[in-house]
């Protein structure tokens, strides 16, 4: 089943961005927290921010299904599970993560407008820092001129659950 329209954009908006990283999960979970939780308080085991922000990680990462998702999540590293907050089992100390099928659930019933919103903020956000970031180039020396230095390019990051 191909996922939901605004993991649909955020897929298309991830071609612009380089990797997340593990420390940036944080402030998109701290954005994710504004969501209201639809879900009657009983029974719940994992916290919507967490099983948003998984969701929008694994897609990031190229998960375009909800299986794709669940699968992401089951086989991320135990870092980043625990940079998404992934429930912890308290018996035996591991993480638990959320099945695809209540990633779907949740996704079907979540307010969509304000998580594409919230995920348009935080993706300007990364874009903005990105930018800031980049190496700037002179305009006063020149690629070809005999004293301009070349530097290697750093390598592109990497999402650490690829």
């Amino acid at each position: 089943m191909p996922i939901n329209p605004v993991l649909d954009q955020l897929a298309e908006a991830a071609c612009d961005c380089r990797p997340v990283v593990v420390a940036e999960y944080a402030s998109l979970l701290d954005q994710l927290r504004l969501v209201p939780d639809p879900r009657d308080r009983r029974g719940i085991r994992h916290a919507l921010a967490s099983i948003l922000a998984v969701a929008a990680a694994a897609v990031l990462a190229g998960a375009r299904s909800f299986t794709a998702i669940g699968e992401w999540i089951a086989d991320a590293p135990v870092q980043v599970q625990a940079a998404l907050e992934v429930r912890r089992d308290p018996m035996i100390g591991a993480h638990r993560p959320p099945h695809e099928a209540t990633i779907r659930r949740l996704l079907e019933v979540v307010d969509a407008d304000l998580f594409d919103a919230i995920l348009n903020t935080w993706l300007t956000g990364r874009l903005r820092t990105q930018a800031e970031n980049a190496p700037k180039t002179s305009s006063t020396t020149s690629a070809t001129s005999p004293t301009a230095k070349t530097t290697p390019k750093p390598a592109p990051a990497t999402h650490p659950a690829t």
